[in-house]
């Protein structure tokens, strides 16, 4: 299967991720919690974390990010 839209690899490491991009994430995830697994609701802070993080290679791109919970992802980092 090919994708319909290209992959999005951000330019720097600080670029914002666009909201179609975050959709996608979303939807790829299926609103859930990397870190817990816990679906995420409206009101609950989060986060788009990457899997793999820049400090150790990891890319700022659409295949490298995540969702979580806010809390889960600061007790984590």
């Amino acid at each position: 299967m090919t994708r319909s839209v290209p992959l999005w690899i951000a330019k720097s490491d600080d670029a914002a991720i666009p909201k179609a991009v975050k959709l996608r994430i979303w939807l790829r995830e299926g609103g859930r919690c990397s870190i817990t697994g816990r679906k995420i609701l409206t009101s609950d802070a989060f986060d788009y974390e990457h899997r793999v993080p820049l400090s150790m290679g990891g890319e700022h791109s659409e295949s490298n990010l995540c969702l979580a919970l806010r809390d889960a992802h600061r007790r984590k980092s």
